[in-house]
């Protein structure tokens, strides 16, 4: 039985900011209060199964935001080339949990309000050069904080910003080995909303597709540079139509230790309007990581520097750009992993 638990402070590197999606949040807590964000996550399998659980806070002098969330996993070999997974989940809040190390598989339950869903992947190794990955999941919105249904009337004007209370997406994966070094991955992935107003006509749908190569180079080093198309339609915006490109480097490379790696990644993000060119905007991003492996074999610590650059973009834009960057600027962050 295995368990971990992970807890994580971000510290900004400006006097002051806007929360990360302020229309979202029952309150706009400066960067003092952001700074006392907190998370505990836990993990524990057993036999196929595993449990997860994840609690965030955010602190106020007088008031406090939260960020629960439940999830059942399972995982069943079903031949020797084939493996069958999925996950049942449960998140409710009163925030996103920004400003705290949000695992992966909690993002799909960050956003406000009370969500249940369930994302289920089958994996096949036909070849042993060929990987394939085929996934489906589901999201439902069971209660939705009042602050949401400024983001309907937004929506008249900016796509993509309400947040669908049905989602429905489809995705596929194929990792192609070359070599010892090269690799290529190729991801597609197609999502299905149905809006803020619980119509059960699909209103919001995304179409992504990702070209990406990798090479490993020696002693731990590895090269990583990918290409994403998103195009995003929202029948009830006036700009109905947004497509994005993002350009993405990232570098692994060992240090004068081998418990310690660093990471550096650049980011190139171009967002185009076709039916207004004077909204067109593009982006550089960098994020910097150093990491501690397994310190005293239990105890990992590692240190994070996102958006090196200090980009700032407009917070109503936030939730609908592919690269997720903190709209306040620069942020430095810490996180600590202790196994049990």
């Amino acid at each position: 039985m295995l368990g971990s638990m992970a807890a994580g402070a971000l510290a900004h590197a400006q006097a002051a900011g806007t929360s990360l999606f302020p229309t979202l949040s029952p309150y706009a807590p400066n960067a003092d209060e952001q700074a006392r964000a907190l998370s505990y996550f836990r993990k524990v399998e057993a036999e196929g199964l595993q449990l997860s659980s994840f609690l965030a806070s955010r602190a106020a002098d007088d008031k406090a935001s939260y960020r629960v969330y439940l999830g059942l996993g399972y995982t069943q070999n079903l031949t020797s080339f084939a493996r069958f997974s999925g996950r049942t989940f449960y998140g409710t809040g009163t925030y996103d949990g920004a400003g705290t190390s949000v695992p992966d598989e909690v993002r799909a339950a960050t956003a406000p309000g009370a969500w249940v869903g369930s994302n289920w992947q089958l994996e096949s190794k036909l070849f042993d050069k060929h990987t394939f990955f085929a996934g489906v999941d589901y999201r439902q919105q069971m209660t939705m904080p009042l602050t949401e249904l400024s983001e309907f009337l937004a929506r008249t004007q900016n796509v993509g910003l309400g947040q669908p209370v049905r989602k429905v997406g489809f995705s596929t994966r194929s990792r192609f080995v070359l070599s010892s070094e090269y690799a290529i991955n190729v991801r597609t992935r197609f999502d299905e909303g149905s809006g803020t107003l619980g119509d059960a006509t699909p209103l919001l749908t995304n179409n992504r597709i990702e070209l990406g190569v990798e090479r490993n180079i020696h002693d731990g080093a590895r090269t990583q540079l990918s290409y994403t198309w998103q195009t995003t339609m929202d029948s009830l915006a006036s700009n109905a139509r947004l497509d994005q490109r993002l350009t993405k480097l990232r570098m692994d490379l060992p240090t004068f230790s081998p418990r310690i790696s660093t990471g550096f990644e650049l980011q190139y993000l171009n967002v185009l309007t076709p039916l207004d060119a004077a909204q067109n905007r593009d982006f550089v991003i960098g994020n910097l990581s150093i990491a501690g492996h397994d310190f005293s074999r239990r105890t990992r610590v590692s240190l994070g520097l996102n958006n090196v650059f200090d980009v700032k973009a407009d917070s109503m834009d936030a939730g609908r750009l592919m690269s997720s960057f903190p709209v306040d600027g620069r942020t430095f962050r810490i996180d600590l992993v202790r196994k049990l």
